[in-house]
C-alpha cells in the first residue's frame, strides 16, 4: 500500500522534500508555523493543516524537518502536536538534527502511544533535497523503517541503515557534521599556510583534488582507526611530530595562524610519550579511546 505522508515544517529543506513527495504521489498534508509557505501545496490539492496533530492525522508517516530540539519537542509533544494526531502503528520520521537525548524522549513518547519513531537526519543541501539526491542515515526498528522505503527513495540517492534505535542516526549525523567542521578548519589553515608562504591557494587545492585527498585519507586512515590497526607504520607518530613541527615553523615565519596544527602537534607528542611513537600516526585515536573510557589493548 502506498503510504500517505504529512510533512511538518516547510523551511529550506522541508519545502523541497514536500515537493518531491507530492510529485511521487505520497504527500497527503503539510503544516508550517507560517501558513503562507503552505499555499503552493494547497494549489495542488494537498491538505493544509492548522496544527501538527491535524497533519499527522491524515498520514501513515509524519515527516518532520524542524530547526532544533526546542522546535522538534514542542511540535511533537504539544497537546496539538504530531504524537497527539498520529494513529497507533503510524510512524514519525524525524529528519531534524537533534540531540540523542531528545531522540530517546521522543522514542519513549511514541512507544507509549503505540506509534513508531525513525530518524533520518538529512545529509546534503537544499538543492540536493530538491533533486532527490540527499544521503540519508536512517535508524529505528524494522517496523518503523521498512514502510519508509518509497519515501526515502523519493528523497535520497542513497540510504544507509545505521542502527535499530532512533538515536543511532542522530549520533551519525552529529559525527558527520563534526568532521565537516573540523576538516573545513584544517583546510582553512592549510590555505593560510600556502598563501602566506607564497604558494597559490589554487595550486594547493588542485593538488589535493587531483590526488583524491579526501577519499584516500578516509579510506586509508579511517580504516586504520576503525580496525585499530597501526602496524606496519608507513608514517609513524614520531615522524608525524617532525612533519607537523615543520609546518608550524613555516607558519611562524610567515605569520600564518594554525590552531588545529598546534593541537595536532600536542596530541602527537602525547602519542609518543605514551609509548606509541612507532605506530602509525593514526594511533592518535588511541588517546581519544583511552580518554573516553574505551578499552585500549596493549600494542
Amino acid at each position: 500500500m502506498t503510504p500517505r505522508v504529512a510533512v511538518i515544517g516547510l523551511g529550506a529543506m522541508g519545502a523541497p522534500i514536500a515537493h518531491r513527495l507530492r510529485e511521487a504521489g505520497l504527500l497527503a498534508a503539510v503544516w508550517n508555523r507560517d501558513p503562507a509557505k503552505s499555499a503552493a501545496f494547497a494549489r495542488h490539492g494537498v491538505k493544509v493543516a492548522a496544527v501538527p496533530a491535524q497533519a499527522a492525522g491524515h498520514a501513515d508517516i509524519a515527516l518532520s524537518v524542524l530547526f532544533d530540539d526546542a522546535a522538534v519537542e514542542a511540535v511533537t509533544l504539544a497537546d496539538d502536536g504530531i504524537a497527539a494526531g498520529l494513529r497507533a502503528g503510524a510512524i514519525h520520521l524525524s529528519c531534524s538534527t537533534i540531540s540523542p537525548g531528545l531522540a530517546d524522549r521522543l522514542e519513549t513518547a511514541h512507544e507509549a502511544r503505540g506509534q513508531h519513531l525513525a530518524s533520518a537526519p538529512l545529509l546534503g543541501s537544499a538543492a540536493m533535497a530538491a533533486d532527490g539526491t540527499l544521503y540519508l542515515a536512517v535508524s529505528g526498528t524494522a517496523a518503523a523503517v521498512a514502510p519508509l522505503e518509497p519515501v526515502l527513495a523519493a528523497m535520497a540517492q542513497k540510504t544507509m541503515t545505521v542502527g535499530a534505535r532512533p538515536r543511532d542516526a542522530v549520533v551519525t549525523k552529529l559525527a558527520n557534521n563534526f568532521l565537516i567542521f573540523a576538516l573545513t578548519q584544517a583546510i582553512a589553515e592549510a590555505q593560510a599556510l600556502a598563501e602566506k608562504s607564497g604558494l597559490s591557494r589554487e595550486a594547493l587545492m588542485e593538488m589535493l583534488w587531483e590526488t583524491d585527498f579526501a577519499r584516500r585519507v578516509f579510506k586509508v586512515y579511517g580504516g586504520r582507526v576503525l580496525e585499530r590497526n597501526f602496524l606496519p607504520a608507513t608514517a609513524p607518530a614520531r615522524l608525524a611530530v617532525k612533519d607537523i613541527e615543520l609546518a608550524l615553523a613555516a607558519a611562524a615565519e610567515t605569520g600564518a595562524v594554525l590552531p588545529t596544527a598546534e593541537l595536532g602537534r600536542d596530541r602527537l607528542r602525547q602519542v609518543v610519550r605514551s609509548g606509541w611513537g612507532e605506530l602509525e600516526f593514526a594511533a592518535l585515536s588511541l588517546l581519544v579511546d583511552r580518554e573516553s573510557g574505551l578499552a585500549v589493548d596493549d600494542l
